[in-house]
């Protein structure tokens, strides 16, 4: 059977394999994920233009909050704003098709088809990046998007996507991760839908309170990043937590 991909209806989100809901704002908006971050930390040498990337964006309302978020608080070291240019990828391309129409009219942002996982993924976003005068990008969001990574490739996988997400980054990586309890939930609404089930679930060796533990590791001990700020966990049991580079 193939894997169901349902709208939301009352309390269920549906069943997906990569985390790409159909109506994925009804049940975890936006704005409340952008209230979370903080204000005074986004300071870069730039004084030019900046791109950024939001991986995994879905239709895109997040990517624009974000974007219109670091336009209003993003400064350079001399106080200028910047002119910031944003990339959204996903791997669905029904969803990115929706994210291009509704969002035709808001400059300085483009949405693109594309899996991260993929083996030219690194070289093809480097190339995005370069496009627009950049070598790396300013800022790169992972919004609830491990989980899907780390429950669909496994642990050695989701170790190495850490790496290349840091390896493209120039400043920041900014991850807002499930807790385990949506790992069973994916799990479960899989299943329950008729549809096989994670096969990796089984065998994760991250798990649990780890699966923190471990980004932090990857990030700050292979990768030369610092956790410079976490925040308050959401309604969802989530905190955003912001890594810099030193």
């Amino acid at each position: 059977m193939e894997d169901p991909k349902l709208d939301f209806t009352g309390d269920n989100p549906g069943a997906v394999r990569h985390g790409n809901f159909i109506n994925y704002y009804q049940f975890h908006p936006a704005s409340e994920r952008i209230q979370k971050l903080p204000l005074d930390i986004w300071t870069h040498p730039s004084s030019d233009k900046i791109v950024c990337l939001d991986v995994g964006c879905n239709t895109g309302e997040l990517t624009v909050e974000l974007l219109r978020f670091l336009q209003a608080n993003l400064r350079t070291a001399n106080e200028k704003i910047p002119k910031i240019h944003m990339v959204g990828v996903d791997l669905d391309p029904v969803l990115i098709s929706r994210a291009n129409e509704q969002f035709t009219a808001v400059e300085s942002i483009e949405f693109k088809t594309l899996d991260v996982m993929k083996e030219d993924s690194l070289s093809h976003l480097e190339s995005v990046a370069a496009k627009h005068g950049c070598a790396r990008f300013a800022a790169v969001f992972l919004m609830s998007v491990t989980m899907w990574v780390h429950l669909t490739h496994g642990d050695k996988a989701f170790h190495l996507f850490l790496k290349n997400t840091a390896n493209l980054a120039e400043k920041w990586v900014i991850i807002e991760s499930q807790p385990w309890k949506c790992y069973r939930n994916a799990q479960r609404r899989l299943i329950s839908s008729g549809a096989r089930g994670f096969e990796l679930y089984s065998k994760l060796t991250v798990k649990g309170v780890q699966i923190p533990k471990f980004v932090e590791k990857v990030l700050c001990d292979e990768c030369g990043m610092k956790k410079i700020f976490e925040t308050d966990p959401t309604k969802w049991n989530r905190t955003i937590c912001i890594y810099e580079k030193y």
